[in-house]
């Protein structure tokens, strides 16, 4: 392999994020009604109990055969969704 680079030329990169679970995220950003965070099982399953969520219930997803359990992510207007861990200290 063989790479070259000019010197003179800004380097410029890009990335592109595909797949099923950037298109779920995706529907499911257009689902959100304005101030609300809503996420899929798997994004529960990544963030564990870093932030309080609630059960949204199952919604339909287009290009989804069967219903997507969604979950909302509580917070209240001008404050942050918080860390569940008490120890953390305010």
């Amino acid at each position: 392999m063989f790479a070259r680079l000019k010197v003179c030329e800004p380097v410029r990169s890009g990335y592109t994020a595909i797949g099923d679970a950037v298109n779920l995220a995706a529907r499911l950003e257009k689902q959100a009604q304005a101030g609300q965070i809503i996420i899929s099982q798997a994004t529960l399953a990544a963030v564990g109990a870093r932030f309080p969520v609630g059960p949204c219930g199952c919604g339909e997803v287009k290009e989804k055969k069967e219903p997507v359990q969604i979950y909302e992510v509580i917070w209240s207007e001008g404050k942050r969704a918080t860390h569940t861990d008490s120890s953390a200290g305010d």
